[in-house]
Protein backbone atom coordinates (compact mmCIF):
# COMPACT_ATOMS: atom_id res chain seq x y z
CA UNK A 1 0.00 0.00 0.00
CA UNK A 2 1.37 3.22 -0.90
CA UNK A 3 0.99 4.40 2.74
CA UNK A 4 3.15 1.44 3.90
CA UNK A 5 6.16 2.94 0.90
CA UNK A 6 9.29 3.54 2.60
CA UNK A 7 9.26 1.85 5.56
CA UNK A 8 11.56 -0.88 4.78
CA UNK A 9 8.88 -3.41 5.19
CA UNK A 10 9.16 -4.96 1.54
CA UNK A 11 12.85 -5.44 2.20
CA UNK A 12 12.32 -6.84 5.75
CA UNK A 13 10.10 -9.48 3.90
CA UNK A 14 11.82 -10.52 0.79
CA UNK A 15 15.22 -10.72 3.88
CA UNK A 16 13.60 -13.07 5.24
CA UNK A 17 12.30 -15.39 2.38
CA UNK A 18 15.89 -15.23 1.82
CA UNK A 19 17.47 -16.13 5.02
CA UNK A 20 14.21 -19.04 4.94
CA UNK A 21 15.31 -20.63 1.54
CA UNK A 22 19.16 -20.50 2.88
CA UNK A 23 18.42 -22.64 5.92
CA UNK A 24 16.65 -25.30 3.22
CA UNK A 25 18.87 -27.98 2.37
CA UNK A 26 19.81 -27.70 -1.40
CA UNK A 27 18.65 -24.84 -2.08
CA UNK A 28 21.04 -22.87 -3.76
CA UNK A 29 18.98 -20.11 -6.16
CA UNK A 30 16.00 -18.42 -5.61
CA UNK A 31 14.30 -17.26 -9.13
CA UNK A 32 11.88 -14.71 -9.10
CA UNK A 33 10.44 -12.32 -11.83
CA UNK A 34 8.74 -9.26 -12.33
CA UNK A 35 7.30 -6.77 -14.69
CA UNK A 36 8.54 -3.51 -15.82
CA UNK A 37 5.28 -1.83 -14.47
CA UNK A 38 6.12 -2.54 -11.06
CA UNK A 39 9.23 -0.52 -11.10
CA UNK A 40 9.03 -0.51 -7.27
CA UNK A 41 9.03 -4.56 -6.95
CA UNK A 42 12.22 -4.62 -9.59
CA UNK A 43 13.98 -1.85 -7.22
CA UNK A 44 13.19 -4.00 -4.18
CA UNK A 45 14.49 -7.45 -5.13
CA UNK A 46 18.00 -5.64 -6.79
CA UNK A 47 18.70 -4.08 -3.46
CA UNK A 48 17.90 -7.70 -1.79
CA UNK A 49 20.89 -8.73 -4.21
CA UNK A 50 18.83 -10.14 -7.00
CA UNK A 51 20.18 -9.94 -10.73
CA UNK A 52 18.07 -10.36 -14.38
CA UNK A 53 19.29 -12.92 -15.98
CA UNK A 54 16.64 -12.30 -18.71
CA UNK A 55 14.02 -10.30 -20.40
CA UNK A 56 10.57 -11.53 -22.19
CA UNK A 57 9.04 -9.32 -24.41
CA UNK A 58 5.58 -9.05 -24.65
CA UNK A 59 4.77 -10.80 -21.51
CA UNK A 60 2.02 -9.13 -20.40
CA UNK A 61 -0.44 -7.72 -23.34
CA UNK A 62 -3.60 -5.80 -22.08
CA UNK A 63 -5.75 -3.40 -24.18
CA UNK A 64 -2.85 -3.48 -26.92
CA UNK A 65 -0.39 -2.30 -25.01
CA UNK A 66 2.46 -4.95 -23.71
CA UNK A 67 4.79 -5.38 -21.37
CA UNK A 68 8.03 -7.05 -20.92
CA UNK A 69 9.06 -9.35 -17.71
CA UNK A 70 12.37 -9.56 -15.94
CA UNK A 71 13.84 -13.10 -14.72
CA UNK A 72 15.80 -12.52 -11.93
CA UNK A 73 18.23 -14.65 -9.61
CA UNK A 74 19.95 -14.36 -6.51
CA UNK A 75 22.61 -17.47 -5.65
CA UNK A 76 22.42 -18.54 -2.16
CA UNK A 77 26.17 -19.73 -1.98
Amino acid sequence: RPDSRGKGLGLQLVDAAIEHARSLEGVRLIHVSVSEIAEEAKRLYERAGFETWGIEPDSILYRNESWREFHMALPLS
